[in-house]
């Protein structure tokens, strides 16, 4: 809460900043992408993020909290309110050319290509994108016209809110986690099962322990077999780090050990 009130305090200068470096008038795509991002930042700093730290129990904290978040909210409402104001003189006479635009690509992005095979590949994907929406819409809101299918996946949100969404998707990952072998609940994965070395034959040690019924097939590939996937996920994610102390499977014991003498 003290970290979040910290950065809500710095949104009102950063507001300032934006407003400082956007010279009118704009280009429509930039307004509009300004507004949708900065009301949005206002209703979530309003709306959600008091409902999250509501349990905190600190007068002190909550009052300094209180402020500094309401200053953020009005700061980005401001910031979309004289965006709306700039669409009376939003102009879309902001093309380069394509002298300047073919200097642009080759100065920021190494870019050389002629502009008009970049645009007959960019016309050719447009394509291919617009054929598989269609035919995923289909699917998805059979009947409806593209508009009205796009409003039906974003109206698919969450119940409760982004907030209560991610703490139900962490249930999920948790339950991935455990079931895939990595840790149970509240501990790390046995030390036992963890391979000291990334070497083929703890590779076929590790299935060996997770039950393979052919585990030597590991020690092909660094464990690509369909049987190991899950014993070379945890090979992969120990794999030792020489630059850091000893590496991932120094780091790790340590802490299976920590946590067996905890529990």
């Amino acid at each position: 809460m003290r970290a979040y009130t910290k950065y809500a305090k710095a949104i009102p200068g950063a507001a300032r900043q934006i407003r400082a470096n956007l010279r009118p008038p704009l280009a429509p795509p930039v307004l509009e992408r300004g507004l949708s991002a900065f009301k949005g930042f206002a209703d979530f700093f309003r709306a959600d993020v008091p409902a999250i730290f509501k349990p905190v129990n600190d007068a002190a904290l909550q009052a300094e909290f209180k402020e500094a978040n309401t200053a953020a909210a009005s700061a980005m409402r401001e910031l979309a309110d004289w965006l709306e104001s700039q669409r009376a003189t939003a102009t879309g006479n902001f093309a380069l050319g394509a002298e300047r635009f073919a200097q642009m690509l080759s100065a920021t992005e190494r870019v050389t290509t002629p502009l008009a095979d970049l645009e007959a590949a960019g016309r050719a994907d447009l394509e291919r994108n617009q054929k598989a929406l269609q035919e995923a819409c289909a699917k998805f809101a059979p009947g409806a016209p593209i508009p009205r299918c796009i409003a039906k996946m974003s109206a698919n949100k969450a119940a409760g809110g982004a907030v209560a969404g991610a703490r139900a998707q962490l249930k999920e990952l948790n339950g991935f986690v455990e079931t895939a072998g990595f840790a149970r609940r509240g501990k790390w994965a046995s030390a036992t099962t963890i391979p000291k070395r990334t070497s083929a034959n703890s590779r076929t040690r590790c299935c060996a322990t997770r039950g393979s019924s052919r585990p030597a097939r590991c020690s092909e590939r660094r464990g690509e077999s369909a049987d190991c996937h899950v014993c070379s996920a945890r090979v992969s994610l120990l794999r030792p780090s020489s630059s850091v102390h000893g590496g991932a499977d120094h780091r790790l014991r340590r802490f299976a050990k920590q946590s067996r003498t905890q529990h």
